[in-house]
């Protein structure tokens, strides 16, 4: 789109080499009996702990921590779909404690704030759920400029905030490079005593591959959040 150009030639696959419906309803099919197996299931169910706390062989010692090995297999994830909570309770009930355990290794206990930061709500997009959106001609538009926005991050880390959500609407006035200074202003900010920003989630529109390359480069980044128009 306008906002970000692609910068670098790319062929994108098809929609079924990224997700292949036809594996996925073949494993669905060949997974059935293997869900009425408590044994299996149990064994499938353990592999998943497993992995997800590294204490699998089946992790590759180079690389202990990557984050694609510490999932399902196609065949473990259609044959635990397969299971039916009416007739095999106990296995189901299993599954959600499986479920819960990893959970709690990895979260525990916790619930994680963050505070929204628009820096601009200018937008081309008319998205029906969103105030901004730019058929609604009855709300004032702006854009923070660095002063306003170091003014902003210091306050919210003055009241405890330590994860952001930065968010920005689609429009030539603010540009994905102006995102880009932004975040990097929000990352060098520090309020003594009371820190830094730990954590920048960014919600924001479609990037382009190049694009996408240039915010991960900042460093600074936690979760990009696509908003879709509807």
């Amino acid at each position: 789109g306008a906002w970000s150009k692609e910068l670098e030639p790319h062929i994108l696959p098809p929609a079924s080499q990224i997700v292949n419906p036809t594996a996925i309803e073949d494993a669905m099919e060949a997974t059935k009996s293997a869900a009425q197996d408590s044994t299996h299931v149990h064994h499938i169910l353990q592999n998943a702990l497993d992995r997800a706390l590294l204490n699998s062989d089946i992790i590759p010692s180079e690389d202990p921590k990557h984050e694609f090995v510490q999932g399902l297999t196609l065949e473990e994830a259609a044959t635990l779909l397969n299971l039916d909570p009416l007739t095999q309770p106990e296995l189901v009930q299993s599954l959600f404690d499986t479920a819960l355990a990893i959970k709690q290794r990895i979260y525990g206990n916790r619930i994680v704030l963050f505070a929204p930061l628009y820096l601009s709500n200018y937008c081309v997009n008319s998205c029906t759920y969103c105030a901004f959106r730019g058929k609604n001609k009855h709300i004032p538009r702006s854009l923070l400029n660095k002063a306003e926005l170091i003014a902003e991050v210091e306050a919210l880390q003055k009241m405890g905030h330590r994860r952001l959500l930065l968010l920005t609407g689609e429009h030539p006035k603010y540009s994905f490079d102006d995102f880009l200074d932004a975040m990097r202003t929000t990352a060098s900010i520090h309020t003594a005593p009371c820190g830094d920003i730990r954590r920048i989630n960014v919600e924001i529109p479609a990037l382009s591959v190049s694009d996408m390359r240039r915010l991960k480069a900042t460093d600074c980044v936690g979760t990009y959040t696509l908003f879709q128009e509807t």
